[in-house]
């Protein structure tokens, strides 16, 4: 958790030094058409405040083709992440959002293997993490990547939930993040806490049109 505090540290000196943090709260989402490696950190299993976009839930390390145009996206799914030195992924997730469809499947020696079919009803959206953020502040990554520090804080009195989220997006964009540091915490019914931290890093973004051959469904998979 040092990270989180020394950003947050760091947005704090920024707005000492008397950089202009915005007062109106924006929308921090995805291109509606990208390709993305997703890496997700996670100490505890809890419930979202807000369900996350299926591509997000896939998996922890996962690359994400997503095209808003075509109507559809495809997960591949690690299940070891990027330290394990395989680049080829273990499952993969295609979804039409359009015929409303969604195929799951596993890799087995890069074949595809056991894809099963489901109906998938929910309208495609841009991939949002920050509904309402507040920028703080500017910075760097290393000696020159100019950074944008943006946070929000989420207190559901309903749900005894506490959560705050800070973001790292490159300067001047509200659609290229870097790195999100989620920490909550969450009375439950039993008067017991829960409490939480995850961190999600971005990298290798692209946003170059997808080719249609990349959504093509596998042969092995019903149609």
């Amino acid at each position: 958790l040092y990270l989180f505090e020394m950003l947050k540290a760091a947005a704090a000196i920024a707005l000492a030094l008397g950089v202009q943090a915005s007062e109106d709260p924006v929308q921090l989402c995805m291109p509606k058409v990208h390709t993305v490696h997703v890496s997700t950190f996670r100490d505890v299993q809890h419930e979202e405040r807000h369900r996350p976009p299926d591509e997000m839930k896939a998996g922890d390390e996962i690359q994400i083709f997503f095209d808003m145009g075509q109507q559809k996206s495809l997960v591949w799914i690690h299940d070891d992440g990027p330290r394990s030195g395989r680049r080829e992924p273990d499952h993969g997730q295609l979804t039409d959002y359009a015929k409303q469809r969604q195929w799951n499947w596993d890799y087995v020696n890069k074949t595809v293997q056991r894809c099963s079919l489901q109906v998938q009803t929910r309208p495609m959206a841009p991939i949002c993490f920050s509904p309402a953020a507040v920028l703080n502040g500017t910075g760097t990554i290393g000696e020159d990547f100019p950074i944008e520090f943006y946070s929000e804080h989420v207190v559901d009195p309903s749900r005894q939930v506490d959560e705050m989220l800070f973001t790292l997006m490159e300067k001047g964009s509200t659609s290229k993040p870097v790195k999100q540091d989620r920490r909550g915490r969450q009375v439950q019914p039993d008067r017991s806490i829960v409490e939480w931290f995850d961190r999600i890093s971005w990298y290798n973004m692209v946003e170059t049109p997808i080719d249609p051959k990349v959504f093509a469904i596998p042969d092995a998979c019903p149609a």
